[in-house]
């Protein structure tokens, strides 16, 4: 729509600049040489010029968060994974390799562009004994999980492993 407006304010301007040279006399070109014309153009001037802005800034700027990612794409196929899809594999996949780990929460933020996440990972440690081993441990482990089975690139990864504590609610698996 934006491009549309400023192809009608061009043909506007150009079809002021064709009427004068073919037709003398007109008062097309009267009106452009007084005070008000000159408002006119330099005011439409700058309408185009910040639409044009906007328009470039939103283009530079759009959001490129994704629900979906696109893995892969041929003329007759579409292999694309879902942002659920990618947490549920990473939680289970927590579940099963540390058996310390409980009230798993996976959060997952796709880049349409670069086919990459950033995971966020929040859980209640049973045992914190071994917790700055266990935190490498785990990270090395989701970004394998995350690079090699389902294709897409680790950008960043925040854990936060919480240590259980008696009375606090938990969920057994």
């Amino acid at each position: 729509w934006v491009a549309v407006i400023q192809l009608l304010l061009s043909l506007v301007f150009l079809d002021a600049i064709l009427l004068d040279a073919y037709i003398p006399g007109k008062s097309v070109r009267k009106f452009l040489e007084t005070n008000n014309g000159q408002w006119f153009i330099v005011g439409t001037f700058t309408f185009m010029g910040i639409v044009a802005l906007v328009t470039w800034l939103f283009i530079l700027f759009i959001p490129t968060h994704a629900k979906t990612l696109v893995l892969e794409q041929d003329h007759s196929y579409r292999l694309t994974i879902g942002k659920t899809g990618i947490e549920h594999s990473l939680a289970d996949v927590l579940t099963v390799e540390f058996p310390l780990l409980t009230n798993i929460n996976v959060k997952v933020r796709l880049n349409r562009r670069k086919k990459n996440a950033v995971v966020k990972v929040s859980a209640t440690l049973v045992d914190d004994s071994h917790v700055d081993s266990l935190e490498k441990e785990i990270a090395e482990h989701l970004k394998k999980n995350l690079e090699q089975k389902i294709g897409v690139e680790l950008k960043k990864m925040s854990l936060r492993l919480i240590p259980y504590r008696a009375g606090d609610k938990i969920t057994v698996v």
